[in-house]
């Protein structure tokens, strides 16, 4: 897992990110509530979203996976 910064206002890591979605963040308003990712500036609104829509989508293929086997 990588912890590059991805919301420089705040402090958010990729890592804080993927911790969310693993504990079941699914949407922007959640992972804002807790880290206040986007909140400052808002330069790193596309790159959240794009992790919460990557991971989002590899957690659902592997439930997926999971349920077919």
């Amino acid at each position: 897992m990588k912890n590059r910064q991805i919301c420089l206002c705040n402090g958010v890591t990729e890592k804080e990110i993927l911790q969310l979605v693993k504990k079941g963040a699914k949407n922007m308003d959640e992972v804002r509530k807790f880290t206040l990712a986007t909140t400052g500036c808002g330069k790193c609104k596309f790159e959240v979203e794009a992790l919460l829509k990557f991971h989002s989508d590899n957690k659902q293929s592997d439930l997926q996976y999971n349920i077919e086997f």
